[in-house]
């Protein structure tokens, strides 16, 4: 008799097939891992295309005032209530120029659903800084800006809201014709609407479907309409939304809502 008791050993078939089938579970996890990096590499390319032409965007701005305000300061015959007026301009600008690698690093920073820090802010010191920046621009033009505020104050990040309306009016400025005017006003219901208007050129639906489509990493970004991109990010990060309603012809009319806290 026997005393050893025999081993049973699982046939090679079988055993090949549950090797098979651990090792395509193992590699279907590494694939999946991998398309989700992939996904996250194509995002961070996108996302640095468009903070660099953010910031591309962003510096000619304050750049053209300062020297737009320091040819002017050239013109003046030494009249020294225009003098300091336009120093103050040159130095709130330069400002803005300085802060603003940090505030638009923040704003990239920031994870999703993460909102920026608002603080209350007067709408009324914030459309007078709004005249001030885009005066210049305007003035080329003979354009001027109408407002009309009737909400004392909102929560807000004021450098990213200046740079938000100024976008905005820039835009107008050059939908439009010489001597006209593009209206700011600010309304408070259930929240803070700002609205910025003009009688330019319009635009069809389908220009106004194009107008937020997002930053590819494939193909040419040149032709993007940053600054409103840019106008839709500082939005959402304050809880909002931005609604462009437009018409070939007869205007633009871009609505910013953000929460009334």
């Amino acid at each position: 008799m026997n005393i050893f008791k025999s081993k049973k050993v699982k046939n090679e078939p079988a055993q090949m097939k549950d090797e098979s089938d651990a090792f395509y579970e193992v590699a279907e996890k590494r694939v999946a891992y991998m398309g989700e990096k992939i996904k996250d590499l194509e995002q961070a390319v996108k996302d640095r295309d468009f903070l660099i032409a953010c910031f591309a965007h962003e510096l000619k701005a304050p750049l053209a005032a300062i020297l737009g305000l320091g040819s002017l300061l050239q013109g003046f015959n030494k009249n020294p209530y225009e003098t300091k007026q336009t120093l103050q301009k040159l130095y709130a600008e330069n400002k803005r120029l300085e802060h603003l690698p940090d505030k638009l690093m923040a704003l990239f920073n920031m994870s999703g659903g993460q909102r920026i820090k608002a603080e209350t802010v007067s709408l009324s010191n914030l459309i007078e800084q709004l005249n001030n920046t885009v005066d210049y621009i305007l003035a080329k033009r003979y354009q001027g800006l109408v407002t009309e505020i009737k909400a004392p104050a909102a929560n807000l990040d004021p450098e990213l809201f200046l740079i938000l309306l100024r976008n905005l009016v820039e835009n107008a400025s050059k939908a439009s014709k010489d001597r006209t005017k593009i209206k700011v006003s600010a309304v408070k219901n259930t929240d803070i609407i700002f609205i910025v208007e003009d009688t330019g050129c319009g635009m069809n639906e389908e220009q106004v479907k194009q107008l937020f489509a997002p930053f590819s990493n494939k193909g040419d970004n040149s032709e993007k309409p940053v600054g409103l991109l840019l106008c839709k990010t500082i939005v959402e990060a304050h809880g909002g939304g931005i609604l462009v309603e437009s018409e070939t012809n007869k205007g633009t009319k871009v609505s910013v809502r953000i929460p009334n806290k």
